[in-house]
């Protein structure tokens, strides 16, 4: 689904990233992320929490996507910038009028695994 592909790369811009108003435009009420660490974050915690971050520049690769309903998308793939390589899942939900992201998880990738 290239319109999901294109709002998961849309939340990796900087520009996208840092403004709450974008951010929310993407996110589900209901959205929840678990983070690198293992914590729990809400929609809030990451619209909050993106304002600050430092601009990074990041690369999507093996992008692919899986319907697992009718309204329900997973998209998988890898991003790689300057603070090393995660493997990425989000699961997106079709409403009435947009697209919007309902989970996210974000592993770094160890060193040697393929």
């Amino acid at each position: 689904m290239e319109d999901i592909r294109q709002l998961e790369e849309d939340l990796l811009k900087p520009s996208i990233r840092r403004s709450a108003v974008e951010v929310s435009r993407l996110l589900a009420e209901d959205f929840q992320e678990i983070g690198a660490s293992g914590r729990i974050f809400t929609r809030e915690d990451v619209i909050f929490g993106l304002e600050e971050e430092r601009p990074v520049h990041r690369a999507v690769a093996d992008y692919k996507t899986k319907p697992l309903s009718e309204h329900l998308y997973l998209a998988t793939y890898t991003v790689t910038s300057e603070l090393g390589t995660s493997l990425r899942s989000s699961i997106w939900r079709k409403t009435a009028s947009s697209w919007e992201l309902v989970f996210h998880q974000g592993t770094p990738k160890k060193a040697n695994q393929p």
